[in-house]
């Protein structure tokens, strides 16, 4: 143990630290320990100190100093604190320095303080440790999250942007927004988002203020290439970091919208579709129907829906009809036909139409739809143009045999008409000579008919008055149609006139007038009437084709059988007849019907079963008319003479007949069967022939070309050309060289001395 040693200067937590680790050297192993008893000497603590060896404890310690120090004459300390220094820790205590003097309890405290400092210490770097630790685990989640966000928001295939609310400018945009665009996402960021997204179609801007509630509309997005996208755009508030954004989505509804046009393109192609369109469901009940279905129909919308196509049925379908239709449409079929369908207010009209079934996703039959139009007019046509070439057929038979025929009954005429006009002829052979001439004549009628329905006559039209017409012709008809019938003529002394052959109206009135007293056999009236008549366009009566314009109609009304739709149907079919067996060709309707278009007039028929027919002849008005009556009251000419003719006829019987006829009347005939032969006899007598009498068609050939040739030798020389069929040589006046004539075959001997004296004398 040493002297006593002052320590001066020693820091209050040494002491603490000190006093702790004496406190557990107290209970520790053996050790060589410096010792100390801390006392107060004035403003100084004094140690005193000893050296022990081996285990110790403070007790000890204190009193040994305590009496060590009383020994040495130190007075002891009214309240001693024991010190330590373990050297072996390294800690050295300077006996030459000191301290001011702390009292005990204070030291004691402080080192309650300073235990709970440390314990405060501690608790609070483990809170901040957790603290770190979640800030950390924190960012790594917001890490995450955001590059789960990112991910979504590069796969989804709309575009997004966000929008910093109060400048309006674009902060992010999704690759989806920057391919839309067309621009990098650098271009877009930072740019107003009004870059881009034009006013909606309210005048709304792109993005909606903070409190506005809108937050879904359809706007433009403005491309990099100034192209214009529709899109729809969907908006909502969002707050980052404190400040509100706006995080806009827009999907391209391009292909939307041009679904949607060609929707309104369609319904609108429906809606003014100038054909019926229905639509039913499975069982057949309508769905739906558009305006056209309305117009065509009478039936509104409202009435149809819910009900049958049935509704339209004039009459009940045949079973085998309604079962072909459902038979074809579930098979997935278009099935196509027409049928006879009853407008609302009665009237008739045949539809023709197309079903086709209707298909979903799945490939299933859900609906029908039906496409019809009104075909009645195209049914006219169609009628039209099947009676055009029935009439084209009966031509060309009528002209095939026409010139054969009439050479026949030319022959037969001309011998008939010489026969009667001998004088040595009894009465009996007279009589049975005079039928022989009317069956000719008949015949002749027959092959004019045919003729005149095929268009194959040739006419010579002129300006007519059809009341003067009638006039003449009321003794004729009044005779033919017999005493039984009242036969009345109600002429318009106003009428306009028209311009077609007189021939052709006789025809046309015997004919009606024939078939009216056929229809009425126990007697009863017919009125023939004449009226000026204004048909504006698109009127109901005129056919199709048919130009407006002002007609005179000409009507033939009778009280008799009337005629079924049936037999309307039919009336103009050449050889179509009601009448017995042996008592009608079926060629006088026919024939008018030709007659009529082929004067570009029109002709319909109003009739009903037991109530009579009127049948309604419309020829078109002449403006300007040198008006002539008829051309059967001509002026009584001389029919001998002493010129020479030089006759050219293939057919010998003809030949013999015709030049028969002539020198019987005087003349002097030069005859040829052949063209070649005319020319060489021209040549050889040329100056002695005054007129030139030639069939048209003829071997190598035809007389137009003949008599060409002949007035290019001999202008001026007159030509009468006869043919029994002249629609390929001979079809108008254009064709006919100035000089030349025609006479229809079979001509009577009367015509024909008429029509040469006529040449002759010209």
């Amino acid at each position: 143990m040493s002297n006593k040693t002052r320590i001066p200067g020693c820091p209050e937590i040494i002491l603490l630290l000190v006093g702790s680790l004496l406190t557990g050297l107290a209970q520790a192993e053996p050790a060589v320990v410096k010792i100390g008893v801390l006392a107060k000497r004035g403003t100084h603590d004094t140690v005193a100190h000893a050296v022990f060896n081996g285990p110790i404890d403070a007790g000890s310690v204190r009193s040994h100093i305590t009496e060590r120090m009383t020994m040495e004459a130190e007075s002891a300390p009214a309240d001693p604190r024991t010190i330590s220094t373990d050297e072996s820790h390294g800690e050295t205590i300077h006996p030459d320095r000191s301290t001011r003097h702390y009292p005990e309890w204070p030291w004691l405290v402080g080192i309650v303080v300073l235990a709970a400092l440390v314990l405060v210490a501690e608790l609070r770097a483990n809170r901040l440790k957790r603290q770190l630790r979640r800030t950390r685990e924190l960012a790594e989640e917001k890490t995450r999250a955001w590059g789960f966000l990112k991910q979504i928001l590069d796969t989804l295939p709309v575009g997004v942007i966000l929008v910093e609310t109060d400048n309006r400018t674009i902060t992010m945009a999704n690759p989806t927004a920057t391919t839309m665009i067309g621009l990098d996402a650098e271009q877009i960021i930072g740019r107003p988002c009004n870059d881009f997204l034009c006013l909606d179609s309210a005048g709304h801007g792109p993005i909606p203020d903070q409190h506005s509630s809108e937050d879904h509309a359809e706007h433009l997005l403005r491309t990099r290439k100034q192209r214009d996208i529709p899109v729809l755009r969907t908006t909502v508030t969002v707050q980052i970091d404190g400040r509100p954004y706006q995080l806009a989505s827009f999907l391209d509804i391009s292909e939307r919208k041009q679904a949607e046009a060609d929707r309104e393109r369609l319904a609108k192609a429906i809606d003014q579709a100038g054909e019926m369109i229905l639509t039913t469901d499975r069982d057949g009940n309508i769905q739906y129907v558009n305006p056209a279905f309305e117009r065509i129909t009478g039936y509104s919308r409202n009435e149809v829906i819910g009900k049958k196509p049935t509704i339209l049925n004039n009459t009940p379908y045949d079973e085998a009809f309604i079962h072909d239709i459902w038979e074809t449409i579930n098979r997935g079929e278009t099935w196509t036909g027409r049928c006879e369908n009853r407008r609302k207010n009665g009237t008739l009209f045949t539809d023709g139409f197309t079903i086709t079934a209707v298909r979903d996703e799945d490939d299933e039959i859900v609906s029908f739809v039906s496409v019809g139009r009104d075909v009645t007019a195209q049914m006219e046509l169609e009628n039209q143009y099947q009676q055009a070439q029935k009439m084209e057929t009966i031509g060309r038979l009528a002209g095939g045999l026409a010139h054969d025929y009439n050479n026949m009954m030319s022959v037969i005429l001309g011998y008939t008409e010489m026969l009667l006009e001998r004088n040595d002829l009894s009465e009996a052979a007279r009589g049975e000579v005079q039928e022989i001439q009317n069956a000719a004549q008949r015949s002749a009628q027959l092959t004019a008919q045919l003729l005149g329905f095929a268009r194959k006559q040739k006419i010579v039209p002129q300006p007519l008055d059809l009341s003067t017409v009638l006039e003449n012709m009321s003794k004729m008809l009044t005779r033919l149609i017999g005493e039984s019938i009242v036969l009345e003529f109600r002429p318009d002394p106003n009428s306009w006139p028209v311009h077609m052959d007189p021939t052709q109206v006789d025809q046309i009135l015997v004919n009606l007038c024939i078939n009216a007293r056929d229809a009425m056999p126990k007697g009863g009236r017919v009125v023939i009437r004449t009226r000026n008549t204004r048909y504006p366009p698109n009127h109901t009566s005129l056919p199709p084709k048919q130009e407006p314009g002002d007609y005179l109609t000409l009507s033939v009304e009778d009280e008799g059988y009337g005629m079924s739709r049936e037999v309307l149907d039919m009336a103009f079919e050449p050889f179509f007849t009601t009448k017995p067996k042996g008592q009608g060709t079926g060629l006088g309707l026919a024939m008018v019907y030709g007659i009529v278009r082929q004067n570009k007039g029109f002709i319909h028929i109003d009739s009903q079963v037991d109530r009579g027919t009127t049948v309604h002849v419309n020829l078109p008005r002449l403006e300007t008319p040198t008006l002539a009556t008829s051309g059967n009251h001509q002026e009584k000419r001389k029919q001998e003479g002493s010129e020479t003719i030089l006759l050219i006829e293939d057919e010998d019987a003809l030949l013999m007949a015709t030049s028969g006829i002539l020198r019987m009347h005087g003349y002097t005939v030069l005859t040829a069967s052949l063209p070649s032969e005319a020319l060489d006899l021209f040549t050889k007598r040329g100056e002695e022939i005054d007129l030139v009498i030639s069939d048209v068609v003829m071997p190598g050939m035809n007389g137009i070309e003949l008599t060409k040739k002949l007035t290019a030798h001999r202008p001026g020389l007159p030509c009468l050309l006869v043919s029994g069929y002249t629609s390929d040589v001979v079809s108008g006046p254009d064709q006919l060289e100035e000089g030349i004539h025609f006479l229809q075959k079979p001509f009577s001997v009367a015509a024909l001395m008429d029509k040469v004296r006529e040449l002759l004398d010209a």
